[in-house]
């Protein structure tokens, strides 16, 4: 083989490499990036075991976790479950210590209205599908802000109900369709003792 065919076939794989990697989803979002729905782009976990990005119902556009690999799309998570975008552009990004989701007009449809502040922070998908905001001055497994923490309609393993109210699974309104609130919760009654309880 000629040293010409060889540089050349150097050549080819380093473009494959590059195109290959570019195209790759990262699994961090960093304060200078944004995930944009005219553009599909999204986030992967490092194993490729969930994904999030904009989805679609209807003429209604949301951002959810969902497994990466299952054929038939199966939603774990949805952050704008009530106040979705009603066009088809918007953008998913960090402003200051916030997650926010801004539409075409850069009107605030959703944020994790944290009203801490911090310095670099960073969201991360990770492969338990648990959504974290992070910032450089906490350990490593301490979170700003975590998805696991604001469930939807889905537990998933790691993922904990606990005894804080605020952490209860409530159903899609209509399943496959709506993501929005529906009719029947699935929490913790502390009342008396600790126990599971469904309620329409």
């Amino acid at each position: 083989m000629s040293i010409r065919h060889t540089l050349t076939g150097l050549v080819l794989y380093l473009l494959f490499q590059i195109a290959s990697s570019s195209s790759h989803a990262s699994n961090t979002l960093l304060p200078s990036e944004s995930l944009r729905l005219s553009s599909n782009s999204t986030l992967a976990s490092p194993g490729d075991v969930f994904e999030l990005g904009f989805f679609s119902s209807g003429n209604r556009w949301y951002i959810g976790i969902w497994y990466k690999k299952v054929s038939v799309r199966t939603y774990v998570w949805v952050a704008n479950r009530d106040n979705p975008l009603l066009d088809s552009n918007g953008t998913f990004g960090i402003s200051a210590t916030n997650l926010v989701i801004r539409d075409q007009v850069n009107r605030l449809i959703w944020s994790t209205e944290l009203r801490i502040q911090r310095s670099l922070v960073a969201a991360e998908l990770l492969d338990n599908g648990n959504f974290v905001l992070r910032s450089n001055d906490l350990d490593e497994d301490e979170f700003l802000w975590q998805s696991f923490h604001f469930p939807t309609d889905t537990l998933i393993p790691q993922m904990q109900l606990g005894l804080d109210p605020k952490r209860f699974l409530t159903s899609w309104k209509i399943k496959d369709d709506d993501p929005s609130s529906g009719d029947y919760t699935f929490r913790f009654q502390t009342q008396v003792s600790p126990e599971l309880f469904g309620s329409y």
